[in-house]
């Protein structure tokens, strides 16, 4: 599933998700679409703290979020967090969310 949300730069964007998909849903990729910040991080989170757009191997507008974990990999927890960037301007974001960490069915209310 793809969400899609407005970013203006410098201001934190929300992304508590909780109550629609449930405490486990994670994001495995995200995309900066018509621009992209100097700078963006996802808190909390321990394990990209300050991921920075700048550095050689985030220069493109899509970012893999999945870490290696034993056997496979697993996304960022974004139940409950805030996408924070940095630089003047604003772009469309698409969130991907991990598939089986939330519902698959009943997510837009009747479905």
């Amino acid at each position: 599933m793809i969400l899609t949300f407005q970013c203006e730069f410098g201001q934190p964007l929300a992304l508590h998700l909780s109550e629609r998909f449930g405490p486990r849903v994670e994001a495995q990729s995200l995309d900066f679409l018509n621009c992209a910040p100097i700078e963006w991080r996802i808190t909390p989170d321990d394990w990209r703290l300050g991921v920075r757009s700048g550095v050689s191997q985030y220069l493109a507008t899509f970012h893999d979020l999945q870490r290696p974990v034993l056997g496979g990999t697993r996304g960022i927890s974004v139940a409950d967090a805030t996408l924070e960037t940095y630089g003047i301007g604003a772009a469309i974001v698409h969130i991907y969310l991990r598939p089986g960490t939330y519902p698959e069915t009943g997510c837009f209310g009747g479905e």
